[in-house]
């Protein structure tokens, strides 16, 4: 494939997905959430946000028991802001059968916000491929920056407005590009500031096939959900999409850092060095502040530490970093 057609097919899935990108935009802001005041009714206790959840938490929703937080996202998705439903309630062991109107879950700034953020990855993976193309690493950073992007803006919104096709579509790219980030993140590790051929080939098989499979796996269950109607709590979706997802992108910024730091150790040229810090500056500002106060506390603790909003403009901090690392000359 020539150098021109392959920049071309590459900007028209860019174009794509961010047209799909704006199409969800309009998906999350019909999005709705359980009203939190429902909650700070119950000795002030607000869902997924502090520890005492465990005291007051939605149990059944629309007649469907609710396993946990995930799975009550996930239905809420069949819903848009303004609809009354019937959730049921525990509160110090005693329920409560309750009628609400649903809440948007994003403001206008929330939406902001997402929009903002998500184009700074879009133009940095833009210009990253067309300024550096030449460069080994400049491929994998571009596809890098793009589904971080899709993972910002892709989040679920209220399937009500589109078909199962589009809806469908959207949800494979978001696990998909999910899957992909820690990966790209690892593989952009052995390529900059310059290549490390060592230990490459096999530790990076090993992260494709899991993201190849972990892609499979959410395809199916996509199309299973979507296409076949097969009701989620028999399948392990939420698990693999909360959970695995999850663990799987800790691990990857693990080995990334692990393997900066490595070639710091055993690099000599000053400058190199210097990129690096830049690199390891971004990821320490972005995605690790979204592991240790976002993640980890999801997983170990079932709630999150930091509001999402304040995560996003964290993040926003890589990619600049890492434009000032690769443009870095001296």
């Amino acid at each position: 494939m020539s150098l021109k057609i392959q920049i071309v097919s590459t900007l028209i899935i860019d174009i794509i997905i961010l047209s799909l990108a704006f199409l969800n935009v309009t998906s999350l802001s019909e999005r709705a959430e359980v009203p939190k005041n429902i909650f700070s009714n119950f000795n002030n206790t607000t869902y997924n946000v502090n520890p005492s959840d465990t005291i007051s938490k939605v149990i059944e929703f629309q007649g469907i028991q609710i396993k946990s937080g995930a799975f009550l996202n996930y239905y809420l998705t069949n819903n848009k802001k303004g609809d009354l439903v019937r959730i049921k309630l525990i509160n110090n062991n005693e329920v409560f059968d309750l009628k609400i109107k649903l809440v948007a879950k994003y403001s206008n700034f929330s939406l902001f916000t997402i929009i903002f953020v998500s184009l700074v990855y879009f133009f940095t993976a833009l210009f990253v491929f067309l300024k550096f193309n030449s460069a080994k690493y400049s491929k994998i950073l571009h596809w890098l920056a793009i589904s971080t992007m899709i993972m910002i803006i892709f989040d679920w919104g209220s399937v009500q407005l589109y078909g199962k096709l589009i809806n469908g579509l959207i949800w494979i790219l978001y696990d998909s590009a999910i899957f992909l980030i820690p990966t790209l993140f690892l593989h952009f590790s052995f390529l900059f500031p310059i290549e490390k051929p060592e230990r490459k080939l096999l530790i990076l098989i090993i992260f494709y096939t899991i993201s190849i499979i972990g892609i499979i796996i959410s395809f199916l269950y996509i199309i299973a959900i979507f296409c076949l109607s097969i009701d989620i709590n028999r399948t392990y979706y939420v698990e693999l999409h909360s959970m695995i997802l999850d663990i799987f992108l800790i691990t990857g910024l693990i080995f990334t850092v692990g393997n900066f730091e490595h070639s710091v150790i055993h690099m000599k040229n000053a400058l190199d060095k210097k990129k690096i810090y830049w690199i390891l500056l971004g990821i320490f500002l972005g995605p690790l502040v979204y592991v240790f106060l976002m993640l980890i506390p999801r997983i170990m603790l079932g709630y999150e530490l930091v509001n999402e909003i304040i995560m996003q403009y964290s993040i926003m901090l890589a990619p600049i970093m890492f434009i000032i690392a690769i443009k870095k000359k001296k």
